[in-house]
């Protein structure tokens, strides 16, 4: 009935220049409100406001975490490179001194191998003059001794 009754009242309005006024208001579609799943509803939703404000302290928690993570990594990261050309400074510097000590140990021993040959250079020295005079006093006495008539061998 209540179709017709809105059929008549659209086709009358269409054609008539007539003002409708409603005296009588049927509230039945508006029947919804009273029903107890609403007042479910309005708890479901304050219940997910309550979840989504913990997941955003959670969520903020993890980002601050993240962060001190990040923050440690850069540290760490920096200690690193720092001890890294601590390290590469020693080891330069400890080839560079070990170069140092090689070479100032080899001209030791060059000079002290220098020492060494003036050395027997000199005791080789007095050894030849020593056998030269042994020579020469061979040649002396066995040209004495080859003539025998030499006065000189008569001495003896």
């Amino acid at each position: 009935m209540n179709k017709i009754l809105l059929i008549l009242l659209l086709a009358f309005g269409l054609n008539a220049n007539a003002q409708i006024i409603v005296t009588e208001f049927n509230a039945e579609w508006n029947a919804a409100n009273g029903v107890e799943w609403l007042g479910k509803l309005s708890d479901c939703a304050q219940s997910i406001k309550a979840m989504l404000a913990t997941q955003e302290q959670k969520l903020t928690k993890a980002e601050q975490t993240d962060d001190d993570i990040f923050i440690t990594l850069e540290s760490r990261r920096k200690e690193w490179d720092n001890d890294l050309k601590e390290l590469h400074s020693r080891i330069t510097t400890n080839s560079r001194e070990l170069r140092e000590h090689q070479i100032q140990s080899e001209s030791k021993m060059l000079n002290e191998i220098r020492a060494v040959r003036t050395q027997l250079s000199e005791r080789v020295g007095v050894l030849e003059k020593w056998r030269w005079v042994i020579i020469g006093g061979s040649i002396i006495i066995g040209f004495m001794m080859s003539n025998p008539d030499n006065p000189l061998f008569k001495m003896f």
